[in-house]
């Protein structure tokens, strides 16, 4: 599996380089924004627990998706 992370400052436009970049070669993408939404669903944003939710859910994601040959993911990732 190759993974290609975009990183950069929030609302930059790495989400909508990721979308159009995958317009070009085949891949999936795992945006940021679904395991911060997902923890919110469990905790408030920042809360104990919040971010640990977060990265378990990337890192499930990363382990599902090299364990099933998904031939390229491509993720966003941001510091703010």
């Amino acid at each position: 599996m190759k993974l290609l992370f975009l990183h950069g400052s929030p609302a930059v436009g790495k989400l909508t380089v990721a979308k159009t970049l995958l317009r070009i070669v085949p891949g999936r993408l795992m945006d940021n924004h679904a395991a911060i939404d997902l923890a919110l669903t469990v905790f408030e944003f920042g809360a104990p627990g919040f971010w640990e939710l977060v990265h378990e859910v990337r890192y499930s994601a990363l382990d599902a998706a090299a364990a099933h040959g998904v031939p390229l993911l491509v993720t966003t990732f941001c510091y703010a």
